[in-house]
């Protein structure tokens, strides 16, 4: 089986489903081919890169995309909620009762490790014993497993849950060699074995530099070496091996790219939100009619127009705490595409009493204004005063990328304008951003999540315990982990799509989070790169790397490409 068949053959859950074959017999023998020097791609990723594991909860998106290259997979996965077999090292993925909740995984014959040891479902095992035992959300569902047993000679292994867990599909996903560390520096990869169609040569957190796997089936025109680094430049030359992935877009981006008419590329929804954290601990937060003033008076139609002006493709107002705008289930206006236009959402104030389910979903600063003075405070030429005359200063911690620095910073303008005193705190990590509002050393916090193919993740903030990779504030919502535990254990669809919209509407009306947007995302290649699917999320791109070849141009060669600005439409 070529290492093409990774370019992805979606498979949908059904909502009993009873199998999801991955296809494909998997590697009865290794085969060894020549590795042609040559051809070399260039990818740009976000960075840094971080960590060496996915079940690191300092893993930085860039670091796990890659991993998909070089770790075997039941299933990759993308934001869409599409799944695809990875059909390679594990062939198979079988539900096969609901009690209790049984999956059997079958392992392909004749792989072998990077350093020569047999891929086995011992590996499986080892993996989850491990995984289970780590302070990660990207770890309930193994601890949700009760026990795996091994048969056929070490190529089945059957896993026997102790309660339901509806997203099972997501686990076993970039498995490490057993023994090998679940947390360490991205440099560390190197020396950890490898099974995919890719090796890591060297690693750290500007750079990582991959090389084909001779012993992995493969195209003598698809790239031999990769070198990821992290927010490169676009090359001068067409002729370059050259992609690269933006998790946000800026109008720089857009007016390089213009001065690049040869190069193709896709804009479309990231995999990610932009939100406001509220601290459970500040006592300018803590009341809810002051995270509700705070948050409907962010104008989020200027917000957006301020960041990306008229660009093609910008955001709309976000609609969920849950989703992402390019997610099929998010329930807002173009849910598969941001809008080429926004409009403002604005509220009638008719009373100072708001309706806390018209507002989760509105801005309106007026309102804002009466909220506050229905609540006692001052406006004075000296700022905002509490009831009791005290100055109202808030502290507001930001996220790494300049997307978070300038969100925050427009966004304390705004409440500026509405008479808070606001101090901007830089962090190096949302995870950290998100930190300074749970211990209370900020009273929010402006931060960019990233979203997954489970509307688990983004709602595991509410849910306890508060692991770091969770970006749990500490706020409780009442009744959200009755819902979550309800979603979870729901293999009915439909069902479970009901659950999670009333999760998510409970989780806007508290208002511990303001959703702003989904920034939108850039996607470039080179034209000599043939077989590249416009993708949305930075793992569904990098994914697909495999089944890529090199064509390089000749004189008959058009160097004029169209940009591909399709409006989040799949091609398959």
């Amino acid at each position: 089986m070529r290492a093409r068949s990774r370019r992805p053959a979606r498979l949908a859950l059904a909502a009993l489903a009873a199998t999801l074959a991955l296809g494909g017999s998997g590697l009865a023998e290794a085969t060894t081919t020549t590795v042609p020097a040559h051809v070399t791609l260039t990818l740009s990723l976000p960075g840094p890169f971080v960590g060496c594991s996915v079940l690191d909860p300092t893993a930085s998106p860039s670091l796990r995309a890659l991993l998909d290259l070089v770790r075997p997979s039941a299933f990759l996965t993308s934001s869409t909620g599409v799944l695809q077999g990875s059909q390679v090292a594990v062939t198979s993925a079988e539900l096969t009762s609901l009690a209790p909740q049984t999956v059997v995984y079958t392992i392909a014959p004749g792989l072998r490790w990077s350093n020569g040891h047999p891929f086995r479902a011992q590996d499986l095992v080892a993996w989850w014993r491990a995984a289970r035992a780590q302070a990660s959300v990207a770890s309930d569902g193994y601890r949700a497993i009760r026990r795996l047993a091994v048969s056929d000679g070490g190529l089945r292994v059957t896993a026997v849950f102790a309660h339901p867990y509806s997203p099972w599909a997501l686990l076993f996903h970039d498995v490490g060699y057993r023994g090998e560390p679940l947390t360490c520096p991205a440099g560390g990869l190197a020396a950890e074995p490898s099974l995919g169609p890719y090796r890591v040569v060297t690693a750290s957190a500007s750079q990582v530099v991959l090389v084909r796997d001779a012993n992995w089936p493969a195209s003598p025109d698809e790239p031999s070496r990769i070198v990821a680094l992290v927010d490169q430049p676009l090359p001068a030359s067409t002729a370059a091996p050259f992609a690269s992935f933006s998790l946000t877009v800026d109008r720089g981006q857009i007016d390089e790219l213009s001065s690049h008419a040869a190069d193709l590329s896709h804009l479309g929804s990231s995999s990610g939100l932009e939100e406001v954290v509220y601290s459970p601990t500040s006592r300018w937060t803590r009341p809810i009619a002051l995270r509700e003033a705070l948050s409907v008076g962010i104008d989020r139609t200027s917000l957006i127009t301020a960041l990306w002006g008229q660009v093609t493709f910008s955001p709309s107002v976000a609609a969920s705490a849950l989703y992402s705008q390019g997610d099929p289930e998010y329930p807002g206006v173009a849910g598969h595409a941001p809008s080429e236009s926004t409009t403002s959402t604005t509220l009638a104030a008719t009373s100072t009493t708001l309706d806390a389910a018209a507002t989760a979903q509105a801005d309106c600063v007026t309102c804002a204004r009466l909220l506050l003075h229905s609540l006692g405070f001052r406006r004075t030429a000296a700022g905002l005063l509490s009831p009791a005359g005290s100055p109202v200063r808030l502290v507001v911690a930001y996220g790494p990328t300049d997307l978070d620095r300038t969100a925050a910073t427009l966004i304390a303008r705004q409440w500026g304008a509405l008479g808070f005193a606001t101090t901007l705190l830089a962090t190096r990590s949302e995870r950290q951003a998100v930190g300074e509002v749970a211990t209370g050393h900020a009273d929010a916090a402006v931060v960019l999540r990233q979203t997954t193919t489970s509307p688990a993740t983004m709602a595991r903030a509410f849910v306890g315990p508060a692991y770091t990779d969770a970006y749990s504030s500490g706020a409780v919502v009442a009744g959200v982990a009755a819902l979550y535990h309800r979603a979870m254990d729901s293999f009915n669809a439909v069902s479970a799509r009901s659950v999670w919209s009333e999760l998510d509407h409970a989780l806007l009306e508290s208002f511990w989070v303001r959703p702003l947007f989904t920034p939108p995302s850039l996607e470039v290649w080179s034209p000599v790169l043939s077989g590249v699917v416009a993708s949305d999320t930075l793992a569904e791109m990098v994914d697909q790397i495999p089944s890529w070849t090199y064509q390089p141009l000749t004189p008959t060669t058009s160097t004029t490409a169209a940009h591909s600005s399709s409006r989040r439409h799949r091609v398959h």
